[in-house]
């Protein structure tokens, strides 16, 4: 499909989403619902939810790379911010790959700036607030140094850029900076979270005190209650998503 130009002019989402306009929109709405998935939304970022989980699994960890490689080269998408969620699953895992990272990631500078944060790839707060929580959830049970390297340095860059989506990692993001103060031996990952730490404080981003738009419901409201489990293979629907996925098939 990729060759033969399905997805020239509108991306794969459009693509994607133009299909689903069909008998086939309830079931699917209804899928997403209980997955805690919004594709119609932000379709990469619901795409790459659902695949989170193969990287996290070592007999997946390739092919799931691989197919989201395939996703950002092949999308056909104008809009970078299109690929958001594709490149939020799988730069932590890549990010010592420039060769690859400079084909894939935009700039808004003439010196080919490998920074993620600037307007082509996170429009908005709302981009922002899923690319965080993504983030969150990858840190959450990673067992990689240089995943959690990434991530931390990644926090530090993005509470500058947009600090009024910070907040929705911090479920996540508090308990382990806490940990981290207390045992890491790490003096890199301290330093990136002593000023993550540092910059919560300047921003009023204090846990407790946020006032700004986003809240713990933003990502109920955004429909993406699911990434929060999106690294892990369990359904806590399963009888329910089981019955959707069937309604689908029907439905062809």
């Amino acid at each position: 499909m990729f060759d033969r130009g399905f997805f020239k002019g509108q991306g794969l989402a459009g693509f994607c989403l133009e299909v689903r306009k069909g008998g086939v929109k309830g079931a699917l709405d209804k899928l997403d619902q209980l997955n805690g998935f919004n594709f119609t939304g932000n379709f990469s970022f619901a795409l790459a939810g659902h695949l989170l989980k193969g990287m996290k699994n070592a007999n997946t960890k390739a092919a799931t790379s691989k197919l989201l490689s395939t996703l950002i080269s092949y999308s056909r998408e104008s809009n970078h911010a299109n690929l958001l969620g594709y490149l939020c699953a799988l730069l932590p895992n890549i990010s010592d790959d420039l060769a690859y990272l400079r084909q894939v990631i935009p700039s808004e500078t003439e010196d080919r700036n490998l920074s993620i944060f600037h307007g082509q790839l996170i429009p908005d707060k709302y981009n922002g607030a899923l690319f965080f929580a993504m983030f969150a959830t990858i840190l959450k049970n990673s067992d990689s140094e240089h995943e959690q390297i990434y991530i931390y340095r990644s926090f530090e860059e993005g509470i500058q850029f947009m600090p009024e989506s910070f907040p929705v990692t911090y479920d996540v993001l508090i308990p382990k900076m806490e940990q981290i103060l207390i045992s890491s031996q790490n003096d890199t990952i301290i330093t990136h979270v002593l000023s993550i730490m540092n910059s919560m404080s300047y921003y009023s981003l204090e846990s407790g005190s946020v006032v700004n738009f986003l809240n713990k419901q933003v990502l109920q409201q955004l429909g993406f209650t699911g990434i929060a489990d999106s690294d892990l293979f369990q359904s806590k629907n399963k009888t329910n998503s089981v019955q959707a996925v069937s309604s689908v098939l029907d439905s062809f």
